[in-house]
C-alpha cells in the first residue's frame, strides 16, 4: 500500500486502520495464531509512534514488518524509543489512547461484517484480503480505476 501511495501521490491516500489478531486485545479472536503473537504490542507500539511524532510512522512500520517475523517486543519497543523518546512514548502509552483506538478498530471491523484484512476501498469497489505483490496492486488500481502514476523527477534533478 505504501508503494501504491509513492506510485500514485496525491491521487491516493492511505489510511492504516490495525485490528490486531491476537486474542489478548482483540474479543473477536478465540484463539491466537502463532503468526499474531504479540500483534496487540506492536499496534500499541505503531499508535504509539503515530502520536508521539507522525513523521516517524512510516519508517518504523517498515522497520517493524519488513522481516519475515517482526523483532520481540523488547526490541520492537527499543526502536519506538529511540525514535520518539522513552518519555514522550511512555506518556501516549499512559494516556491509554492507543489502546481506546484499537478497540475502535475492532469495533469497526466486526461492525461493518468484514471478514479478511488488509481492506482497499476505492472508486474500484472494495478489495479484501492479500494482493501477492505490489505489481499486482498497481495492476489491479489501473484497471478499475482512474488513477496513474504521478511523474516522479530523475534523481538529482531541481
Amino acid at each position: 500500500l505504501l508503494a501504491a501511495h509513492r506510485r500514485y501521490g496525491d491521487q491516493m491516500a492511505v489510511v492504516m486502520v490495525p485490528v490486531p489478531l491476537e486474542a489478548r486485545c482483540n474479543p473477536t479472536i478465540k484463539q491466537t495464531n502463532p503468526l499474531h503473537y504479540h500483534a496487540c504490542t506492536y499496534a500499541r507500539l505503531a499508535y504509539g509512534i503515530w502520536k508521539a511524532d507522525p513523521a516517524q510512522f512510516e519508517t518504523y512500520d517498515r522497520w517493524l514488518f519488513d522481516p519475515v517475523h517482526p523483532p520481540p517486543p523488547d526490541v520492537a519497543r527499543n526502536n519506538a524509543e529511540s525514535r520518539v523518546g522513552a518519555e514522550p512514548l511512555a506518556a501516549v502509552l499512559r494516556d491509554g489512547w492507543p489502546d481506546r483506538q484499537i478497540a475502535r478498530n475492532i469495533e469497526l471491523f466486526t461492525t461493518a461484517h468484514l471478514d479478511r484484512l488488509p481492506i482497499i476501498v476505492g472508486s474500484m469497489g472494495i478489495l479484501k484480503g492479500l494482493v501477492p505483490d505490489a505489481a499486482e496492486l498497481f495492476d489491479l488500481i489501473e484497471e478499475h480505476s482512474t488513477l496513474r502514476p504521478v511523474a516522479v523527477a530523475p534523481s538529482g534533478a531541481g
